[in-house]
């Protein structure tokens, strides 16, 4: 049996879990207020390029199982996914983090209460803007996909 080392990449079936986790946590946390979505588009970060389905099998696998669970926990709460997002970033997810914060705080969008800390290689945000929600999952999945960041973005309203 293979013990993973210190050294050794994590398995992408950890990502996985980490950013289903993640998600769920974000969701779980968020409540809403009273307005009708709105429907500006929240734009990706300049640098990130819209990850092309089929490039690689494990990112693949990895963003349909992270937007089938947003779906499914947007769902329990009463609310419609309106838009969803899937991209590669050079940038850290630190940086991604802070890119999103100040465009959409900008834009007039509030922070979810109770969000879990960042972490290193990963980031989640929840934002609220009346009936609206949106969530960013980045991930730093480095070398094991060969695809660098994921950037998951999903926009949802009641």
């Amino acid at each position: 049996m293979h013990w993973q080392s210190r050294t050794d990449p994590p398995a992408p079936a950890s990502y996985l879990l980490r950013g289903l986790a993640l998600a769920g946590l974000g969701l779980l946390l968020l409540a809403a207020c009273g307005s009708p979505f709105s429907g500006d588009s929240v734009p990706p970060p300049p640098d990130a390029a819209a990850y092309e389905a089929g490039s690689n099998k494990d990112a693949d696998q990895l963003f349909d199982a992270l937007a089938a669970n947003v779906r499914a926990l947007l769902r329990e709460r009463g609310y419609t996914l309106r838009e969803q997002g899937r991209y590669r970033a050079g940038q850290p997810p630190a940086a991604l983090a802070r890119y999103y914060r100040d465009m959409l705080k900008r834009r007039g969008w509030e922070a979810a209460p109770n969000l879990p800390p960042e972490a290193p290689g990963q980031a989640l945000l929840a934002y609220r803007r009346g009936d609206a929600l949106f969530v960013v999952v980045a991930l730093d999945i480095g070398d094991p996909l060969q695809q660098g960041v994921l950037l998951y973005t999903a926009r949802a309203a009641r």
